[in-house]
Parts: C-alpha cells; structure tokens; sequence
C-alpha cells in the first residue's frame, strides 16, 4: 500500500478534501465487493456523480490494488467500439441477422468463420453490397482510421482478405495503417488505371497527404505519388457500381480464391 500511495502522492495532494473523503469511500466500496459486475456508473458511492470514478480511475486502481493485490476493480468494462458488417452469404449467418453492429470480440468469435472478407472505408459502399450466396464473404465497415479495430479480429488474418477505399491520401493512409495490423490485405480500386479511367469524376483535395506510407506496393505508390501531383481525389462512391462490382468479382470475392498483390 505504502508503494501505491507513494506512486499517486501528487495527484492525492491536488484532490480537494471533498474528494478525498469519496476516494476513500470509493476505494473501502470497490476491497469490499471485489467481484461486483457493474458498470463505473453504477457503483453505490454517495456524493460521486455518474463520471466521478472514470475521473479518477488511476488513482483509485493503483490504491485498490495495493490495498487487495488485485489488479481489476471487478468492475464490468465498457462496450467496445462496435463494428458494422453484413454477411453477404446467407449460410454464415446460423439464421441470424446478415446486417449487425457488434463488438470486436464477436466478430472475432464469429462461426462459421468467413471465407473470405472485404473491408470497405465508406458505409454506403457496404450498404449498396448485394447478397452473394455461396461466397462465404463478410463485408466490414472500416469506418476510416478506425481500422485499427480490425487488428482485434484474428481469423482476419487467415482469410483472403481486401480493403477497398476512396483514391485519396486519406484512403491510402486508411490502407496503409490497415496493413499495420493485417499485412495481407490486397487493395481493390485503387490504382492508376482506376483513377485514370474515372478521371472526369476526380474532384479537387481539399486536405490532401503527403506523409511516407511505408506499407502501400508499388503500384499503390505510384497512384499516391499521382495523386499528390493532382491534386485531385476520387472517392469510392464515384465508381460506377455496376463496374465496381464487376471488379469485386473478378477479384475472386464470390469463390474466396486469393489472388497476389503482384496481380493487382
């Protein structure tokens, strides 16, 4: 304990007495229901409001672990982050839903596990997806940078598996920080002769990147280094559907068969 106290002396010293009074009720609650279940809100401490405790989580983990050697208050964690996806093939879905939201952890305990994934950085993309029976194909929302939630999913890295986003910088350093978690995405769409053959629907970048991106191929570089020169950005809506899903099929999204980077 003496450890603990001397680890948080300084932001012990500023809390108010006040505050120091429901400290120490806080922590006499948390020793003495080591296995409570409840949410930080939720913790029957009189005169702390709903977001007292997530305040002063610090010092109040350091001391009740002094106090008890337990490292977790017994306190039920937050929700993660929730991730949209569809289950474009009826058959993964055990007749539940096809469109959800969930958690990482169950999209990670998933079963059957897919046979192959796509990850698409805008909503309506994976929105306007039709069904594809007989793929066995998830499609995920990235949700932009939020991509490092994918990193959590572990059979993502036993799949097939492509990123598809808008031909930007954004979109190049959305991919590149994907490939951070999962090196063995394949990007589809976002090339030169993508951006060359839809050249009339390229708009001008009005927050362009210029950051290395040390995880995109050579021919992701080179439609990075041409939109930079640009100026000029194609967003992923922009692709006409009816040849974006051509594209998707001819990348082997309806059989699950992985095709190289090289082929891309």
């Amino acid at each position: 304990m003496a450890g603990a106290l001397r680890r948080q002396v300084v932001k012990l010293a500023d809390l108010a007495e006040a505050d120091f009074t429901r400290l120490q009720a806080v922590i006499e609650w948390l020793v003495n229901h080591p296995d409570s279940g409840l949410y930080a809100r939720q913790v029957p401490v009189r005169e702390i409001d709903s977001k007292w405790l997530e305040r002063h989580g610090g010092v109040v983990r350091s001391l009740v672990q002094g106090l008890s050697g337990r490292d977790k208050l017994g306190l039920t964690l937050k929700p993660s982050a929730l991730l949209r996806g569809r289950l474009l093939d009826g058959a993964l879905a055990n007749g539940g839903p096809l469109d959800f939201a969930a958690p990482v952890p169950q999209w990670d305990a998933l079963k059957p596990v897919p046979r192959v994934a796509l990850i698409l950085e805008n909503l309506q993309s994976l929105l306007a997806l039709p069904a594809w029976p007989g793929s066995g194909l998830v499609a995920l929302h990235g949700g932009g940078y939020a991509v490092d939630l994918l990193g959590g999913i572990v059979w993502l890295k036993t799949v097939p598996l492509y990123y598809w986003g808008d031909l930007d910088g954004h979109g190049f350093a959305i991919l590149n920080r994907l490939r951070s978690h999962l090196p063995g995405v394949v990007s589809l769409m976002m090339d030169q002769p993508t951006l060359s053959d839809h050249a009339d629907l390229a708009v001008p970048d009005p927050n362009p990147v210029t950051a290395k991106l040390p995880h995109l191929t050579d021919a992701e570089q080179a439609a990075y280094l041409e939109l930079q020169s640009s100026g000029r950005r194609l967003e992923q809506e922009r692709v006409p559907w009816d040849e974006a899903l051509r594209h998707l099929a001819r990348a082997g999204l309806r059989t699950g068969v992985r095709r190289s980077r090289a082929e891309h």
